[in-house]
């Protein structure tokens, strides 16, 4: 029996029920009408409820025709109203059978088929009730068993693209029990609906079939930029055979969008009509569409980053090619050679045809390749990300040099594609450190035969003096002599505490200890100091910083000042030496240790690699005179004179003094004409409040 038979069937089932009982009231009405005398309007408003009843089941009947239930549905409620009625009449017939037989009358069994009318109605009523709760428990159990499947197909991280779009089709050929699905590209401007995926058991279409877009129903969809569905095809909309022989009946099609524009659409199609759609369901498919469309529009960015990579891939490539000074190099995941450029090839000796494809222990010295170093070394960049390590390494042809080695771990989506090795030729730059290392070694002697030969043969020499000043019988003339000496001897010793403070800082060089020192009262100290000393000369001082400003420095800060200021006066050729000082403030670049923002002196290693430039808050002191000046080619080879030029004492010491301490505070100190005449001396400090 097919589908529309059953359908009918189940209507006129219910109706025919309401048409015998109909029987019932119409023959109430002639009995009492003729054997009583009734009244004809008495009789019928007495069964007109039972008549009401009657028409309803028959109307009934109509109702459920019309209902958009399966065929199922329908039989179970014409079940529930055909086979209520029947149990009710059999239970009444076999009552009323056995007073009929003891009355002999008919009265007993029209009260009886009036039961049975009520039966009937209420059978109906518990029919349509029950089929409606399985109806809904139905619906709810395909909604949920469809949304889960949807969400294990879209969260399935292990499953390609076209697999899921193939899993989907299905799900949705299922939901809408349609025998063709497909997800297609359309271009109406070639008039072109190009399939990307088809699930059919019978349709002979297949993946990369182009079907003219005018045989689709895409158009109106397109049109509309939304979803567009029939279970029954509209007489105004034509028949669409998608590049087959029939025409399809039932259609259920969504827009999928790749960014702002319509990429394709996702339809369902079947030959035969189909009960109507539920909200849920083109939501359902709505759903799909939205993700087809997040995937491709995702596949997209992933292929032009992949693009992108690629270009900046190929060139780095190109630069790292042209590299000389660096061996840089890839490697796969297990350490072998991948490309070469340049500057590995002048600093290991291979070319590329001797080392693609070898591992890289053949650059490390035997004991170390036999202690499993090179597979150290990539273990632990894989597992860190990067590696850093110094030592030695074996060219091509047997010879050694100091490699300074990083290599960093390179992962796509998680998965460990290989390394890139760099690596510095540290030769040169190891021996010079290692001279480096002797000077200051050299120097450090130095320091200790001033500090305790000399320092203490002064300090003997000084006792001595004080001792023959207090027991001696000395005349006028060999007090001043005294004096004298113990004067020299004084400075000698000062001269001396300067030496050794100055060679503490070039000696410990980037770990000199630097101190918060109170500006203006170093520098007032060493201005009234001059006052004292050059009484020929006059001083104005203005703009000082306030007392809390402190600067970076150590003791010697004051010597900076002192010897700038003696400068002034000394070599001012003027009838009246005038100094004036005043301060500014401002910023300046300098270099800082990158993990912990310190301070780091102009000399410090240029190898370290832990460095950064950064803006720092400055104070400037500036000393200006009103002597001869200083030409312009000669003002920074005043403050580059080498040591090897200070040979005398008055020679320019006292400026060395000063360039080379300002470098170990991390400042600056830089030398200008004054206006009209003289020079100006500006030392700039890094704040450190």
């Amino acid at each position: 029996m097919t589908g529309s038979v059953r359908r009918y069937a189940a209507g006129a089932a219910v109706s025919l029920v309401g048409v015998l009982t109909l029987l019932v009231p119409l023959y109430d009405i002639w009995d009492d009408v003729t054997d009583l005398s009734w009244g004809v309007a008495t009789t019928f408003v007495e069964n007109s409820p039972l008549i009401a009843l009657s028409l309803g089941l028959i109307a009934a009947g109509v109702w459920l025709v019309r209902q958009e239930w399966s065929d199922d549905d329908l039989i179970r409620v014409a079940f529930w109203n055909v086979g209520g009625a029947a149990a009710v009449f059999l239970l009444y017939a076999w009552v009323m059978a056995l007073q009929f037989w003891a009355m002999g009358e008919l009265k007993p069994v029209v009260l009886a088929l009036d039961g049975v009318l009520f039966g009937a109605v209420a059978a109906f009523a518990v029919g349509v009730y029950h089929t409606r709760q399985r109806r809904t428990m139905t619906v709810l159990r395909d909604r949920e068993r469809n949304l889960r499947e949807l969400h294990d197909v879209i969260s399935d991280d292990t499953a390609a693209f076209d697999d899921k779009l193939d899993r989907l089709l299905d799900i949705g050929r299922d939901l809408f029990d349609a025998e063709f699905a497909s997800f297609a590209h359309v271009d109406p401007e070639t008039n072109e609906y190009r399939l990307e995926a088809v699930k059919s058991d019978d349709i002979d279409l297949a993946e990369g079939d182009v079907v003219p877009y005018s045989q689709t129903h895409c158009q109106e969809m397109i049109q509309e930029d939304e979803t567009v569905q029939f279970a029954v095809r509209p007489y105004d909309a034509g028949e669409k055979p998608y590049g087959t022989d029939e025409g399809f009946e039932m259609y259920v099609g969504t827009p999928v969008y790749v960014g702002d524009a319509v990429y394709g659409s996702l339809c369902f199609l079947d030959r035969e009509q189909s009960d109507a759609f539920a909200d849920w369901e083109l939501t359902m498919v709505e759903l799909m569409g939205n993700w087809i469309g997040y995937e491709l529009d995702r596949e997209r960015y992933i292929e032009a980053q992949r693009e992108h990579l690629q270009e900046r891939e190929q060139r780095f490539e190109s630069v790292v090619d042209a590299v000389d000074e660096y061996a840089i190099f890839m490697l796969d995941d297990e350490g072998r050679v991948k490309s070469w450029n340049e500057g590995a090839q002048n600093i290991k000796g291979y070319e590329p045809s001797d080392i693609i494809g070898e591992h890289i222990r053949t650059f490390y010295r035997e004991e170390d390749a036999q202690a499993g170093k090179p597979e150290r070394l990539l273990s632990q960049a894989a597992e860190e990300g990067q590696v850093h390590d110094e030592g030695w390494r074996v060219r091509k042809d047997g010879t050694q040099f100091w490699g300074d080695v990083t290599i960093s771990a390179r992962y796509d989506d998680g998965e460990l594609q290989g390394y890139t090795k760099v690596t510095r030729d540290m030769t040169d730059e190891r021996s010079y450190e290692r001279a480096l290392e002797h000077e200051r070694e050299r120097l450090e002697f130095m320091n200790r035969i001033l500090r305790h030969n000399l320092l203490n043969g002064l300090n003997l020499v000084n006792a001595r003096a004080q001792h023959l000043e207090t027991t001696a019988d000395l005349d006028a003339d060999d007090r001043e002599h005294l004096d004298i000496v113990r004067e020299r001897v004084q400075d000698m010793s000062d001269l001396i505490d300067t030496m050794r403070t100055f060679m503490d800082a070039i000696v410990s060089d980037s770990d000199h200890d630097l101190q918060k020192m109170a500006l203006r009262e170093r520098l007032t100290g060493k201005v009234e100091l001059a006052r004292g000393t050059y009484d020929e000369a006059t001083f104005d001082v203005h703009d000082l910083p306030d007392e809390d400003v402190l600067v970076y420095g150590d003791e010697l800060l004051g010597e900076v000042f002192e010897n700038i200021l003696s400068n002034a006066v000394v070599h001012n050729d003027a009838a009246t030496p005038h100094v004036e000082v005043w301060t500014t403030t401002g910023t300046t670049t300098i270099p800082v240790d990158a993990d912990t923002g310190d301070p780091l002196s102009e000399s410090a290693d240029p190898m370290r690699r832990d460095v950064e430039h950064r803006e720092h808050d400055a104070v400037t002191v500036h000393i200006a005179d009103n002597g001869p000046g200083i030409p312009d080619e000669e003002k920074r080879a005043v403050l580059e004179k080498g040591v090897s030029e200070l040979s005398e004492p008055g020679n320019g010491f006292g400026l060395y003094l000063v360039k080379e301490m300002l470098d170990a505070y991390g400042g600056s100190v830089d030398i200008r004409d004054n206006d009209p005449e003289g020079t100006v001396f500006a030392v700039t400090f890094l704040r450190a409040d």
